[in-house]
């Protein structure tokens, strides 16, 4: 599982979850997450490009703010890296 823009790593919290990897450009959220999550990547959302393919790719409470026509080119750089069949 992938949380792109994972802030302070609240999903891997609740979820009870250290395998999820956290990526967030802020250096104090990602800070935060490293306390739930055992990876958690430095980096922009739109420049980051998993190694491997990822079953899932989760955006909590990040994309709302933004108009759709950046919805849609962060969703089409997400379908770069789900593995066939992923969500």
């Amino acid at each position: 599982v992938l949380d792109l823009g994972c802030g302070p790593g609240l999903l891997a919290r609740e979820a009870r979850r250290r395998d999820i990897c956290g990526v967030d450009m802020s250096p104090g959220m990602v800070e935060a997450a490293r306390s739930w999550m055992d990876v958690v990547i430095p980096e922009n959302i739109l420049e980051h490009h998993p190694l491997d393919p990822v079953d899932v790719a989760v955006f909590c409470n990040v994309l709302e703010p933004y108009p759709s026509e950046v919805r849609r080119l962060v969703f089409r750089h997400c379908c770069d890296f789900l593995r066939v069949g992923g969500k």
